[in-house]
């Protein structure tokens, strides 16, 4: 009888340590979901706080490579709110004395799609002026997840840069042109 006794208590604490054994397991794992959902939650933040585009970002905040679950366009526009040079030039252009056909492609394709994704500061003072550089430029701008550039508003914009940059950019075409002969000559 005694041994019987001996017996079921050992089984009873046996039953016992394999129950707080598989708690404790079950504990882990609970702990990892929770933990692997706080880390998913915290990132769907901080992504949906980048792609507002009221807030003031600071560029120190800006990550080098893209927030997994962040889309292609939100993270274009994201990367393009770190200031370069150009940002800090003026952000306007008087177009006053430029033809009724680029002042109209200013105002109606160049601003609203060249200001899109970062200042349109930057599109006005960026270093380009001939024609080549700007179609290099612009193709490369239309291949941006949602620049919204398509092949008629590139045309339009391709026109009022090189316009633009006849009139505002005389002196940087020469220095561009003479450094191309210099180099051509060598």
């Amino acid at each position: 009888m005694k041994n019987s006794n001996i017996d079921n208590r050992d089984m009873q604490t046996l039953k016992k340590l394999k129950r707080s054994e598989e708690m404790r397991y079950f504990v882990y794992i609970l702990t990892f979901i929770c933990f692997f959902l706080v880390i998913s939650v915290n990132q769907e933040v901080i992504v949906k706080s980048w792609s507002q585009e009221d807030k003031e970002i600071d560029p120190s905040e800006i990550p080098d490579e893209k927030p997994e679950g962040m889309s292609e366009e939100d993270w274009w526009q994201l990367k393009a709110k770190k200031p370069l040079p150009y940002d800090k030039g003026p952000s306007t252009i008087d177009i006053s004395n430029y033809t009724k056909e680029i002042q109209d492609i200013y105002t109606k394709v160049y601003t609203p799609k060249c200001s899109k994704c970062h200042t349109i500061a930057r599109a006005i003072n960026a270093p380009y002026a001939l024609p080549d550089e700007w179609m290099s430029y612009i193709k490369k701008m239309m291949k941006k997840p949602g620049s919204g550039i398509n092949p008629k508003a590139a045309k339009s914009i391709y026109k009022f840069c090189v316009y633009d940059s006849e009139i505002r950019k005389k002196d940087l075409i020469a220095k561009k042109l003479a450094e191309k002969k210099q180099a051509d000559n060598k």
